[in-house]
């Protein structure tokens, strides 16, 4: 059962891996991250993100490789 809302950590803006993104100028990734977190929540997939969910998150291929390679997803193959 999905929730109506998801925990962010206070220190969420301070995660090293977020502000390597944001230092990178990737601030769309982050929002990604963010709105996987929601998609995940309110679908309670704990944390599995179909591929053909991309769209709902406002993400790309690109988004969800940058995602891949900073840790703050696991691709599953």
């Amino acid at each position: 059962m999905g929730l109506p809302w998801v925990r962010l950590d206070t220190q969420f803006a301070s995660n090293p891996k977020i502000l390597e993104l944001v230092a990178g100028k990737k601030w769309r990734a982050a929002f990604v991250y963010i709105s996987s977190l929601c998609y995940s929540g309110a679908h309670g997939t704990d944390g599995f993100l179909p591929s053909n969910c991309l769209r709902f998150l406002h993400a790309t291929k690109v988004d969800a490789k940058i995602l891949v390679e900073s840790r703050l997803w696991i691709a599953c193959i």
